[in-house]
């Protein structure tokens, strides 16, 4: 199987796109977190969406699996792996980069 990986440059935060081909996919992979992102978590994508947080977060490093949401929260464990779902507004403001101020 190939691996593919893209790195998005973003201003202090470097993200990776991680998967390989036919087999799993990751959004976003930082130093710190491996996320999924989906509008909603239910019975017919959550295999395919947690997969891919806990493929992102095996890759080497450690990083805590991610699935950001419209509005849902919870906690999944799989295999003795907590995959956090949070929504996107609290994810954002939790991530958020301090304000610069203006002089």
């Amino acid at each position: 199987m190939q691996r593919l990986t893209k790195t998005l440059s973003v201003p202090t935060v470097a993200q990776t796109y991680a998967g390989e081909t036919h087999s799993w996919e990751c959004d976003f992979v930082t130093s710190t977190e491996a996320i999924q992102v989906c509008a909603t978590l239910d019975a017919q994508n959550q295999e395919r969406e947690v997969r891919g947080a806990l493929q992102g977060a095996a890759l080497p490093g450690k990083r805590r699996p991610v699935i950001i949401t419209l509005d849902q929260r919870g906690r999944l464990s799989i295999d003795g792996t907590t995959v956090e779902v949070v929504p996107a507004w609290e994810w954002l403001l939790a991530n958020a980069a301090p304000a610069r101020r203006s002089r």
